[in-house]
């Protein structure tokens, strides 16, 4: 949906090769949120939507490799490890809130992104 010259225009820091396994995968993850989250029959196409994603997938992309990668897109993010043990040696990580959607980290400025977005395109609203 964007290319990789927009993204590294919008401030993302990943080589081609990585931005280009990560964006589809990130695109498909924004519109599965968007149909969750709006009336059946609001639901459009994504480049249908009078919204400029462009910000929003380059901060997910660069999230989405921060905490896992691919696999992160598939369900195994870093915020699925809860504990680790070794001889001797136990740590345990509490209190990290990271939005999640379908158990896929998303990048909580995303989120409050998007939701502005669509608030202010109309489709949060319940009216026909």
């Amino acid at each position: 949906m964007i290319t990789y010259p927009q993204y590294r225009n919008c401030g993302g820091r990943l080589d081609e090769y990585e931005f280009d396994q990560l964006e589809p995968g990130v695109c498909r993850l924004i519109d599965s949120y968007i149909k969750s989250n709006i009336p059946y029959w609001k639901v459009r196409k994504l480049t249908e939507y009078d919204i400029d994603f462009s910000d929003l997938i380059t901060m997910q992309v660069d999230f989405i490799a921060e905490n896992g990668g691919k696999a992160a897109l598939n369900g195994n993010s870093d915020f699925n490890v809860t504990s680790v043990s070794t001889k001797g040696f136990n740590y345990q990580m509490k209190g990290k809130q990271v939005p999640m959607f379908n158990n896929v980290p998303l990048s909580p400025v995303m989120v409050t992104e998007l939701r502005n977005a669509m608030r202010q395109t109309g489709l949060l609203s319940m009216s026909l």
